[in-house]
């Protein structure tokens, strides 16, 4: 972390802390911890955010680790078929998203990124998809049939 900063990047996951025996007042600590009392919010939190559709997802492997994630036959929602470690790294982002959204500290506000030639960087710029392109690209995609997911519960 101390890398990180010296660096000057401050777009990082903060959280305060609960006291223990090596903080005993509330610290803010940096970075997400996935636990028996995170894991349910993060998930909750995710599949709101999907539901409501207030992010669009444009990562097919993504789409399909969400849904083959559900409730299996002990009650433990997990992966049912497959990975999950995009999930899991979309419901960090999500929580770091939705908990600790701050305008982050910047040397100069009048550079845009219109402002920047991002090709002579090497970095190929692709132009936005329209939403009828966008409508004709997803119908087009074969839809596998599949058990009722996360998404779906």
């Amino acid at each position: 972390m101390v890398y990180i900063r010296a660096m000057d990047y401050w777009n990082l996951h903060q959280w305060k802390g609960d006291p223990d025996k090596i903080r005993p007042h509330d610290a803010l600590l940096v970075g997400w911890e996935t636990n028996s009392k995170t894991r349910p919010r993060m998930l909750a939190r995710l599949r709101e955010v999907v539901m409501e559709k207030s992010v669009t997802i444009h990562s097919r492997r993504l789409y399909k680790q969400l849904s083959s994630f559900g409730e299996n036959d002990s009650g433990h929602v997990e992966a049912l078929a497959g990975r999950d470690d995009l999930l899991f790294a979309f419901g960090i982002a999500i929580m770091s998203w939705s908990e600790n959204w701050y305008k982050a500290p910047m040397q100069s506000d009048s550079l845009s990124a219109a402002d920047i030639d991002w090709e002579a960087m090497g970095i190929h710029v692709q132009k936005p998809e329209s939403p009828q392109e966008r409508m004709r690209r997803i119908l087009a995609t074969p839809e596998e049939p599949h058990e009722k997911s996360f998404l779906e519960s």
